[in-house]
């Protein structure tokens, strides 16, 4: 029977420069948020050219993904006793291999304490080998290690340069959240135009915050090349569709001409 590839995702909460007008205020940023319970298995997929991982129809898995298989086996109990301990071991020998998607989830094990005592400094080690091999999720959890100080120095500028490596490999979130650094600044000299750039690539993949971002950037002619009513419209529309609340609300606020807006802008 052929065995199922699995690998472990964990979310560590990042929001950067969230206090534009689909905000309330400074004090609600939640860039050093952590989710303690956010660990997942999903199913591996096939082999890329950034992420490396196993292709199904192989024949022969390589010594070190036979390795990452037998640890996610022992991890989730697929026909054996579930045994951490042994999970990280195995995970750990193809991590040191390496094999990024072991690299990244050794990462994981040391973050949540599985198999493992919790060290936030191998966090950020293993993260940043995974990382340096391109794989898309190490390079977001990394840049996210650096933005929280979690196993490493706080570094703005590492982290959101790691953000716009993410945002460049095609993940949505990352792709908002750069263009958020680059409206406030964050880690990088504030750049409008850049910002709008990022805003749109991430609402063409779907991000309704984008959409509404682009929405504020176009009432209040940020990064954009004037001022443009019917297109704020159109974005913060966009949003609404998405089931965007702050979207809805600037939508009706621009359409119906409110006088002052419901959320300030804070430059």
């Amino acid at each position: 029977m052929k065995k199922v590839l699995l690998f472990l995702v964990v979310a560590l909460m990042f929001a950067s420069c969230e206090d534009v007008q689909n905000h309330e205020g400074e004090e609600q940023r939640r860039d050093v948020a952590v989710n303690f319970d956010s660990l997942q298995t999903k199913e591996l997929p096939q082999r890329t050219a950034q992420q490396g991982t196993v292709n199904a129809g192989q024949a022969a898995a390589t010594r070190e993904e036979q390795l990452f298989q037998q640890a996610m086996v022992y991890f989730t109990g697929d026909g054996v006793a579930v045994d951490k301990k042994k999970a990280f071991d195995l995970c750990q020998q193809s991590a040191e291999m390496g094999f990024a998607p072991a690299q990244f989830n050794v990462a994981i094990f040391y973050y949540n304490g599985d198999g493992v005592e919790r060290n936030h400094e191998k966090v950020f080690y293993w993260m940043e080998k995974a990382a340096n091999q391109e794989y898309l999720q190490a390079m977001i959890q990394l840049s996210k290690c650096y933005r929280m100080g979690l196993g490493t120095k706080r570094d703005d500028v590492k982290g959101t340069e790691w953000l716009e490596k993410a945002a460049k490999n095609g993940d949505v979130e990352s792709q908002y959240l750069t263009g958020m650094a680059y409206y406030k600044g964050v880690g990088v000299v504030p750049d409008y135009e850049r910002a709008v750039v990022w805003y749109e690539r991430a609402a063409k993949g779907g991000s309704s915050e984008a959409m509404n971002e682009l929405g504020l950037c176009y009432e209040n002619g940020l990064g954009v090349f004037r001022l443009n009513k019917d297109e704020a419209l159109k974005w913060y529309k966009k949003s609404a569709d998405k089931g965007n609340k702050i979207g809805a609300a600037n939508y009706e606020r621009l359409k119906n001409d409110s006088v002052s807006p419901i959320f300030e802008i804070k430059n």
